[in-house]
């Protein structure tokens, strides 16, 4: 399947399905709000196009933020690339989707390159 991504007016469309916008001042994509018929049960996640994915790490993208019921969900573009599992549901008329279980939409030390106090660092010279 051909997709078809293009931005206007700082939105992000595919065919004619409103993706979201991007907020440059924050380098943040705010999804469209999405609803519990929105997600994957299988995965229990929410899916993004592949394509938007990619194309917003080339214009340095470094967020996403995800209206879901009643919160907010956030982490990075690279964190979905990463950890986002793709979809096995795709054929002409349904795009590619990189799909992000819920538990691990958010912001922790893999996304700002941070390492917690419990996590041990393995020495290149001592011994594990």
């Amino acid at each position: 399947m051909q997709t078809q991504i293009y931005i206007r007016n700082n939105s992000a469309y595919w065919e004619n399905f409103k993706w979201g916008v991007i907020i440059y001042e924050s380098s943040t994509f705010q999804v469209v709000p999405r609803s519990q018929k929105n997600l994957f049960r299988l995965f229990n996640g929410l899916g993004l196009n592949e394509e938007l994915l990619y194309l917003l790490k080339e214009m340095g993208i470094k967020f996403i933020r995800i209206p879901f019921k009643s919160s907010i969900l956030q982490t990075t573009v690279q964190k979905w690339i990463s950890l986002g599992i793709k979809s096995p549901f795709v054929s002409d008329t349904v795009d590619q989707q990189l799909i992000m279980p819920l538990f691990k939409i958010n912001l922790d030390e893999i996304d700002t390159h941070k390492v917690s106090s419990t996590q041990e660092q393995l020495s290149l010279f001592g011994s594990a």
